[in-house]
């Protein structure tokens, strides 16, 4: 594996685990990997068969980063399990201990049910489960909890499946990402397509490195609660609510998902016009009619000035554009 590497110019990035209980086992395995020529080593604290050890005591996974670290020169990093709480203060302990970067992370676990067979599906046990898509904003947002702590290179994992996707990560300000279930599920050319759309994305933007637009967006994300005191409008319900959507007649395809999704009752489609009706005064300005249109034909408008958009599914709704 290191001559493969070696030929491909490509950096060995070593993955392990031991038990938490023998710091030798850590620290020899790491001199071992790095004379057989690794590149860098990876601390795995979140195989389920060690992360509740990890989770329960910081001083245990300092002491072992801190161990390796006299012994070996290479980069020594970890890999976080996204259930470890209190987060910043392990992230925090760790970055004290010398960490060079963070994995962040691996795949929660989960069990899935055979219904048929009444079983559980494939094995009897609680693992990694749960990955895929679903898992990206979850990941990224614990990104921007570890990065709001600590100065450490992140390496972003968890949904990707396309460049749109790694994007994510990079605008959040990760320096690589991991990309796992995508290339089981679809192949290593999956990897090429990635890389390509990331090129041409930038070439569209007009970037010339990833450093002109790594972390652009981290400074843009603020916790929900402090966001919600500065909000214009926190306290308005129908019909004073400040914003209502417009559906454009031109793109609508009278699907039926604004109705159907609407728990307020704000939509109906009248088949004799062709047309989608609006009750704005059940409207709670909550822009969900937005986000859910296949067509992107609804807009959310100021009730009082219908020529200003504050969101059409693309960016950042304009309320949130705070200075």
């Amino acid at each position: 594996m290191v001559k493969i590497c070696r030929d491909s110019s490509m950096k060995l990035v070593v993955s392990y685990f031991e038990d938490p209980a023998d710091v030798s086992l850590w620290v020899d395995q790491a001199k071992t990997f790095e004379e057989a020529g690794a590149d860098m080593l990876e601390l795995n604290f979140s195989s389920p068969s060690v992360a509740k050890v990890f989770a329960g005591s910081f001083e245990v996974s300092s002491h072992i980063i801190c161990e390796i670290k006299k012994e070996i020169s290479i980069p020594v990093g970890l890999k976080l399990s996204p259930t470890l709480e209190p987060l910043e203060e392990f992230v925090a302990s760790c970055d004290k201990a010398g960490l060079d970067f963070i994995t962040a992370h691996n795949a929660p676990s989960g069990i899935v049910i055979d219904v048929e067979k009444e079983v559980p599906f494939g094995a009897p046990a609680i693992g990694g489960y749960v990955m895929g898509r679903a898992f990206l904003p979850y990941s990224l947002a614990r990104i921007v909890r570890i990065r709001r702590v600590a100065d450490i290179p992140v390496i972003g994992v968890g949904g990707i499946y396309n460049s749109n996707d790694a994007l994510q990560y990079l605008l959040c300000g990760c320096v690589l990402v991991g990309i796992g279930s995508a290339v089981y599920f679809q192949g290593t050319e999956i990897l090429d397509s990635i890389y390509k759309g990331i090129l041409d994305w930038m070439q569209r933007k007009g970037y010339g490195s990833m450093n002109e637009f790594r972390g652009k967006v981290f400074p843009l994300i603020e916790d929900s609660g402090s966001l919600r005191a500065k909000e214009k409008y926190p306290f308005t319900m129908p019909p004073e609510c400040p914003y209502i959507p417009v559906v454009n007649d031109q793109e609508c395809s009278l699907c039926g998902t604004c109705e159907s999704s609407c728990i307020y009752g704000v939509f109906q489609i009248d088949k004799e016009k062709s047309k989608v009706l609006i009750a704005e005064g059940k409207c709670w300005s909550c822009g969900f009619c937005v986000g859910v249109c296949p067509t992107q034909a609804i807009e959310l408008r100021d009730r009082n000035d219908r020529g200003k958009v504050i969101w059409k599914n693309q960016g950042m709704a304009q309320p949130f554009k705070l200075s």
